[in-house]
């Protein structure tokens, strides 16, 4: 499940040679595409089946 893929607080690699820069391990930006991906196709029972899914609504 997407759920086991993504921990609670996402953490971030420092890189030796440019500390001032963090930046997301390669498999989290992997998953955070797919999930980009999945929503621009409004594919939202992929979501739904690995978690929450919100829908912005007019006030």
């Amino acid at each position: 499940m997407l759920r086991d893929r993504i921990p609670e607080i996402m953490e971030l690699v420092i890189p030796e040679d440019d500390p001032t820069e963090p930046c997301y391990e390669s498999e989290t930006v992997q998953l955070l595409r797919e999930i980009e991906e999945r929503a621009i196709q409004g594919d939202v029972t992929w979501l739904a089946q690995h978690g929450k899914v919100y829908e912005a609504i007019a006030a």
